[in-house]
């Protein structure tokens, strides 16, 4: 599998490059990129909103319990 890193990094560049080829001087042009980042942004917005309201729908009050894991190379026993 590769490094996440590695995958981040490969699409900002490759970004970048497309970003090159755009032609951004002309208005039609540019105001279709603001408005498709607009409509990215609002439809994030819904899918988080979407997200809260099922979770709020459940209404789930179960106790979480968790182990907190003892800090590297230290000989203390996890943490419940």
């Amino acid at each position: 599998m590769v490094n996440p890193q590695i995958t981040n990094l490969v699409i900002i560049l490759g970004m970048m490059q497309v970003s090159k080829k755009i032609p951004f001087d002309d208005p039609n042009v540019l105001n279709g990129v603001r408005a498709l980042y607009v409509v990215s942004n609002l439809v994030i917005v819904a899918i988080y909103l979407y997200t809260k309201m099922q979770i709020d729908k459940k209404r789930d009050m179960t106790v979480l319990k968790y182990v907190e894991p003892a800090a590297m190379g230290s000989t203390e026993e996890p943490k419940a």
